[in-house]
């Protein structure tokens, strides 16, 4: 897997068999945005991609191992010269930490848990409209949801064939994130699948949606409108996954 990171929001995800095909699905979901980002591997990192990720400009480069031949053309490249590379040698990046968040506010601060659900590993996916996701959907709906957990409130993220294809990120509106979400994606979100950090409080995000081409969408589900989400999906002949967990990260 490869993920490219800028000012604390993923830009792109990207799940394939080797570093070099991850890099390259994960930069071309947003060429733009990938520059001068955050590149980390969950696995390693060879010649082959070392040469892919030399040819645009990065600022850091994370990883759980490096080739001797990776690092070789890193270090030789004027692009990579001020790279900060880094391994990965900790179960902590693997493993839910049981750790708090604390921000200061004026006169003191707030304290919470941090967000360490999962799903499927620690939920129950529920399947609440009549269409039913294949599979392949289904695996698309588990990755989006992972990534929307790491983006910032209001989230939305769109997925297709194990990576994402637009991320809209911050947006006062669920709306607007889902708008900026949908026209990165272009025409390739035609049958992609969509994820929300939270609950549609209006079926209005799931006709536009579903007017986009949006194929299923996993959400946490607890809005009082619920069932008017679940018509709405049913309507439009979108699958609609429910996790009963939100992730809102302010």
């Amino acid at each position: 897997m490869a993920v490219i990171v800028k000012h604390g929001n993923p830009v792109s995800v990207a799940m394939e068999k080797d570093a070099h095909t991850s890099f390259v699905k994960a930069k071309e979901s947003d060429r733009i945005s990938s520059f001068g980002a955050v590149v980390a591997f969950n696995c390693q990192v060879d010649k082959k991609t070392a040469k892919e990720i030399e040819t645009a400009y990065t600022e850091v480069l994370m990883a759980v191992k490096f080739t001797d031949g990776a690092l070789d053309v890193l270090r030789a490249s004027k692009k990579t010269a001020n790279m900060k590379i880094l391994k990965i040698n900790s179960k902590k990046w693997t493993k839910p930490a049981k750790t708090i968040c604390v921000k200061s506010v004026l006169g003191g601060v707030i304290v919470q848990e941090n967000d360490n659900l999962l799903v499927p590993e620690d939920g129950q996916i529920k399947m609440a409209s009549k269409r039913k996701p294949t599979r392949k959907q289904l695996a698309d709906l588990v990755l989006a949801w992972k990534v929307c957990k790491y983006v910032r409130s209001n989230a939305i993220v769109i997925v297709k064939d194990g990576r994402t294809l637009g991320i809209g990120a911050g947006q006062m509106s669920r709306l607007d994130a889902m708008k900026i979400a949908i026209e990165k994606a272009g025409e390739e979100v035609v049958g992609a699948v969509m994820a929300s950090d939270a609950y549609f409080p209006f079926r209005n995000v799931i006709d536009e949606a579903a007017q986009s081409g949006i194929s299923a969408i996993i959400q946490p589900g607890g809005a009082r409108r619920d069932d008017e989400i679940v018509m709405a999906c049913d309507e439009h002949n979108v699958a609609l996954c429910l996790t009963g967990m939100r992730h809102f990260k302010h």
